[in-house]
C-alpha cells in the first residue's frame, strides 16, 4: 500500500523473507535481527531519516527505529509489547508523533470497521490494484502444527487454518 501511494519503502526482516520482500518491489531490505539497519537506513537517506515508522519491534529496537525519523515524523507501533507512554517519546523526541494502533480496539469501538475495511480490501483485489499475501494453509485438524510453524517465524504472509480436512499443508 505504501509502494502505491508512492512511498519510498524501507523494510527489515530475517534473512529468509528478505527476498521476499525484493521480489515485491522493496528496494531498501534490511536486517531486523540486528541495530544495524538504523545506521544503514541514515547512510541510505544521506541522514534525513524516514518521515514514518510501521513498528512492530520490541526493546532496544523501539528507540533505534524511532531515532531514524525526521523532524516531524510519525512513529505507528503496530505491535503488542513496548507500548511507550507519551510522556517517554516527548522525553525522547519532542518533535515526533507516536500512535499505538490496535485494529482489535478499533473493532470493539466500532464494530462495522472491519466489514468496510474488507469491502475496500477486497475491491481493490479485484479490479487488481491490490494483491493478496502470500499464505501457508492448515487443515483444523492440524493446527498444533500450524502453532508450531507460526512459533518458529518461518511463514511470509498468513497462516490460515481451514475447515477443510485434507488440504495440503503448504501453499
Amino acid at each position: 500500500l505504501a509502494k502505491q501511494a508512492g512511498a519510498t519503502v524501507y523494510a527489515t526482516a530475517s534473512a529468509k523473507k528478505r527476498n521476499y520482500l525484493r521480489s515485491i518491489g522493496v528496494e531498501h531490505v534490511f536486517d531486523s535481527r540486528t541495530l544495524d539497519f538504523a545506521e544503514q537506513i541514515r547512510e541510505v537517506t544521506n541522514g534525513y531519516g524516514v518521515d514514518i515508522v510501521l513498528n512492530s519491534l520490541a526493546g532496544e529496537f523501539i528507540g533505534k527505529s524511532m531515532a531514524l525519523l525526521a523532524p516531524g515524523g510519525r512513529f505507528v507501533e503496530i505491535g503488542k509489547a513496548d507500548i511507550w507512554t507519551p510522556e517517554r517519546v516527548t522525553a525522547f523526541n519532542p518533535n515526533i508523533s507516536y500512535t499505538a494502533f490496535d485494529l482489535t480496539m478499533l473493532a470493539i469501538e466500532d464494530r462495522s470497521i472491519i466489514a468496510r475495511m474488507m469491502h475496500v480490501i477486497l475491491a481493490g483485489m479485484q479490479c487488481g490494484e491490490l494483491k493478496p499475501l502470500p499464505y501457508t494453509l492448515f487443515s483444523h485438524s492440524n493446527v498444533v502444527n500450524a502453532f508450531r510453524y507460526m512459533a518458529q517465524g518461518k511463514q511470509i504472509g498468513k497462516i490460515v487454518i481451514t475447515r477443510q480436512p485434507d488440504v495440503p499443508l503448504r501453499i
